[in-house]
């Protein structure tokens, strides 16, 4: 069977609706997925367009199709939440993570090996903007999800909360990632006058804002800055 995975179109929203009504209509949706057909199926045309939209381009959602004689055959997504801001379940994140959420295979086309391929999609997405994990929640008896999740590499990392469909367990896959991508910052003579020499010409902004919108900015696109100046 010849399968190709890619990332999604963000004309394919049709095929996205589809094939997420078709997910929440498995027999596991009550424990796999946050939201039931009912709630799916209300939405209207452009929230589908919109999310079609953000998960075929950007860092921040990216949905990943297993596609098969021109069918789509499964899925995956993985969202990008920055630093204190809060993650698909409301919890604030205290560093920079990727999370695979929305993960499906038609039941005929499973055993095939098509949630390896649709994983590997997402940990090179992850990768490829400098995350060293991919972090999932599955539901504490969602034991044909656990297991699959623990083939594929992915531990327990003892993380228990109580989600919107029940209690839930943490897992976690190391991307192989050893160290953060750098940039070093090399501020030259005076600019740590910056904010009280001239402001009315040069502004009020000190070297350390200068330094900490810097770091803010590179640290979405997954690199470290480290900030130097010398007279």
């Amino acid at each position: 069977m010849s399968v190709q995975v890619r990332r999604i179109r963000a004309h394919e929203w049709q095929q996205v609706r589809a094939l997420r009504l078709d997910a929440v209509r498995d027999p596991a949706a009550a424990i796999a997925f946050l939201h039931t057909y009912e709630e799916e199926a209300q939405h209207d045309d452009t929230f589908w367009q919109d999310r079609a939209a953000g998960g075929a381009s950007g860092d921040t959602v990216a949905q990943f199709i297993a596609e098969a004689g021109g069918e789509w055959v499964g899925t995956i997504s993985v969202l990008r939440t920055d630093a204190g801001i809060a993650d698909h379940h409301d919890r604030e994140v205290s560093a920079a993570r990727s999370d695979v959420v929305g993960v499906f295979v038609r039941p005929d086309f499973r055993g095939h090996g098509i949630v390896d391929r649709l994983f590997e999609a997402a940990a090179e997405w992850a990768r490829a903007i400098g995350d060293a994990r991919l972090v999932l929640d599955v539901h504490v008896d969602n034991h044909r999800a656990q297991a699959a999740y623990r083939r594929l590499g992915f531990a327990d990392t003892g993380v228990r909360f109580e989600g919107t469909i029940g209690p839930e367990l943490e897992m976690a896959l190391s991307l192989g990632v050893s160290s953060p991508r750098r940039i070093l910052l090399v501020n030259g003579p005076n600019l740590n006058l910056l904010g009280t020499r001239e402001p009315d010409i040069y502004g009020s902004e000190t070297l350390a804002d200068v330094e900490r919108i810097t770091t803010e900015a590179a640290a979405v696109s997954g690199f470290e800055v480290r900030s130097i100046q010398s007279n």
